[in-house]
């Protein structure tokens, strides 16, 4: 092989097996690049599909250009498969290759297999000084959900571990005075969180295993992703206290506790709070990762070495299984330090085929808070700004979307959000903000994430945008289709005609469904607070919609309009035909709103926008079902969207309202007004559709 002509290797390779890759690469040494490149090309092509554990680790040492070309054709699901066979490996993936999965998926940090939601609620404590009585404590209620991906999750159990650490601010010293905390704590005063009397190192897991009914408060209740029912995994911590001059942080880690993952971390929360002397909480903030730090390895290190000890806290202590992705990088075989021609393997660092100048101006920044790397981004030269190859290397999806908004800047920012919303609902709120705020947007606007928006009825289904100074809400709609049940066309199938047919067909598709939504939802009311907020007494509604191959609020399968069955849709999945952008227009007998004299009524409607208020948290006006008796029996409810029309509005029985399209709307600004209509505004928080 070493001996032969580049493009007669290249003939052999789909020729070899797997085990001929893995002998020749055993001999092969680390400077022969051609033919080491052939051959680790080969041994990905031939496991990717069958063992993605194997593929990761061949496709993870190629150079950056080379895991490009490899997995340019892997379906997301796919690639959500490799990451996972990344993270099985030593030291949790290569962050080269896990860096262009997430950017080619857009998955934000932590969300490789499933979405990360983090609530925190801090409220002050009150010092009552020396003659006032006892001090108030200080609470900060902490809400995670992590809901799995069923595309790549497989555990019969998700729960928690997690460490924390109470340090005073100024000395920096632990003033954790749990007992049995001081003996477990790693070199930065961090230690696994777990009462004293508890065995078990899971968060709030019982001695026998179980866990505890969840109250409002504190508890867990595990998830699980098997086939496709799925459960999120949530948890609920709230440390309170009367220690003033205290930093109180938190490492949280999802893991698969039982099933086929168990022991990998899926992802992993980090959060914090700080107290001031007079026992109020000045700052507080979290971040979601992909894996945890070493310190939390040393924290469970620390608990497993006390549980074996000779004295345990509490007697029984229960050791920690191996958690996967928890130690640093293993390095694999690489080039060298030198970038050779025709090079097919990775060195120490990512090869860069640009000017080294580039990577060095982005890696000096790249760290930076996003309100600070955003005019440092702008003041670089044109090229480096526009260098996003360079800045995936560098800083992930997080600096190119920053590059994206310092190209943007002058240009409406609205379009901005519009245009990149798969890419900025990656990026923690505060960091939105910031990236609205730099395009010029207002500083009181703010950007939720669907786990931010509250309510039952409406949580966890959309992303939503308040901004008060124009008196908009803005409801964000990331939808994926699938279009493998679909013949977009006559041609035979596996002929190029028929895939031209596919890519034209899907493409209408795509930009129709986007149109008819936005066109049908978009500015048909406004929705109001119970009192005006400065000169705006009502807020227009809107909606956008993104088509995305990943990080969707609701996933759509296609169906050619000859499939039997009918359109459907929930919030998080449905089921549509190819034609459902189409208008239809039907005339049935209704009742008039008396219930005694018949009449006909008309409407029109195009499935696609009706399902899509499904897809939303919407029912049907007269009843929750899907008897055609639930779509209307009076005029009023049968030209409702939900209905058999195309109306947006409120329908109230005996002055009650029973059914308001605007709903989704009202519980984005209701979600603003949470955080905004505080003490003599709270009673404004209150919102109905005019």
């Amino acid at each position: 092989l070493v001996g032969l002509p580049l493009a007669a290797v290249e003939k052999l390779m789909p020729t070899l097996t797997l085990p001929s890759c893995e002998g020749l690469l055993g001999q092969v040494t680390a400077t022969q690049h051609a033919v080491r490149g052939a051959l680790l090309e080969r041994a990905f092509a031939v496991t990717k599909g069958n063992d993605w554990d194997k593929a990761a680790r061949f496709v993870s040492v190629l150079d950056d250009p080379g895991i490009t070309k490899n997995i340019a054709n892997l379906t997301a699901p796919d690639l959500k498969r490799l990451a996972k066979g990344a993270r099985n490996g030593p030291g949790g993936g290569d962050p080269r290759l896990i860096g262009q999965i997430r950017a080619k998926i857009m998955a934000g940090p932590g969300e490789l297999f499933g979405k990360v939601s983090v609530r925190m609620a801090p409220k002050d404590g009150v010092d009552t000084g020396p003659f006032g009585g006892p001090d108030r404590a200080y609470t900060c209620q902490t809400d995670i959900t992590f809901t799995p991906d069923i595309d790549v999750v497989d555990a019969t159990s998700i729960a928690f571990v997690q460490s924390m650490s109470l340090l005073g601010t100024t000395s920096k010293k632990s003033e954790d005075d749990r007992k049995g905390m001081d003996e477990r704590l790693n070199a930065k005063g961090q230690g696994i969180d777990r009462a004293p009397t508890m065995r078990s190192g899971w968060y709030q897991q019982n001695d026998d295993g179980t866990y505890a009914p969840k109250i409002p408060t504190t508890g867990v209740i595990p998830g699980f992703a098997i086939g496709t029912a799925s459960q999120p995994a949530t948890m609920t911590d709230t440390p309170d206290g009367k220690k003033a001059g205290t930093t109180w942080s938190y490492e949280t880690s999802i893991i698969a506790q039982e099933g086929k993952d168990k022991g990998l971390i899926y992802a992993v929360v980090t959060w914090s709070f700080v107290v001031d002397d007079k026992l109020r909480i000045v700052d507080h903030k979290h971040d979601v990762a992909d894996r945890p730090t070493a310190d939390f390895a040393a924290a469970v290190g620390a608990w497993n070495r006390q549980a074996a000890g000779s004295s345990p806290q509490p007697k029984g202590q229960q050791q920690l299984p191996v958690f996967r992705s928890v130690d640093p990088a293993t390095p694999v075989q690489r080039c060298g330090s030198e970038v050779h021609d025709g090079c097919a393997c990775a060195e120490d660092r990512p090869v860069q085929r640009q000017v080294p100048a580039t990577r060095t101006a982005l890696d000096a920044i790249q760290g930076a808070p996003m309100y600070d790397l955003l005019p440092r981004l702008a003041a670089q030269p044109a090229a480096i700004r526009a260098d996003e190859t360079a800045g995936q290397a560098s800083g992930g999806p997080r600096l190119v979307t920053a590059m994206r908004a310092v190209a943007a800047k002058g240009s409406p920012w609205e379009g901005f959000l519009a245009a990149q919303n798969a890419r900025l609902a990656s990026l923690p709120p505060d960091q939105i903000g910031d990236i609205i705020t730099f395009l010029g947007g207002p500083k009181e606007a703010r950007y939720y994430k669907a786990g931010e928006i509250k309510g039952k009825e409406f949580g966890g289904k959309f992303d939503g945008l308040v901004d008060p100074v124009a008196g908009a809400v803005t409801l964000y709609f990331r939808v994926r289709f699938d279009a493998d049940g679909v013949r977009w066309g006559p041609a035979p199938a596996g002929t190029p005609e028929a895939a031209a047919e596919a890519v034209a067909g899907r493409a209408k598709f795509e930009a129709d469904f986007k149109g008819k939504v936005e066109s049908t939802w978009s500015y048909k009311g406004k929705v109001k607070p119970a009192c005006a907020i400065g000169k705006i007494s009502a807020f227009t509604t809107k909606v956008v919609v993104t088509v995305v191959e990943a990080g969707e609020h609701t996933l759509f399968k296609l169906w050619s309009e000859a499939q039997e069955g009918r359109s459907n849709a929930k919030p998080g999945e449905g089921n549509l035909k190819t034609r459902d952008t189409e208008e239809r227009t039907g005339t049935s007998q209704v009742s008039d709103p008396t219930g005694k004299h018949p009449e006909q009524v008309t409407t029109t409607q195009a499935p696609a926008a009706h399902e899509f208020g499904h897809a939303l948290g919407l029912h049907h006006p007269h009843c929750p079902g899907a008897d055609d008796v639930c779509y209307g029996v009076t005029a009023e409810e049968r030209r409702d969207i939900m209905g058999a029309g195309n109306l947006l509005q409120v329908i109230r029985r005996g002055g009650k309202v029973v059914h308001d399209d605007f709903g989704p709307f009202e519980a984005i600004a209701k979600t603003w007004g949470d955080e905004k209509l505080t003490g003599a505004l709270a009673p404004c928080n209150t919102w109905s559709a005019v």
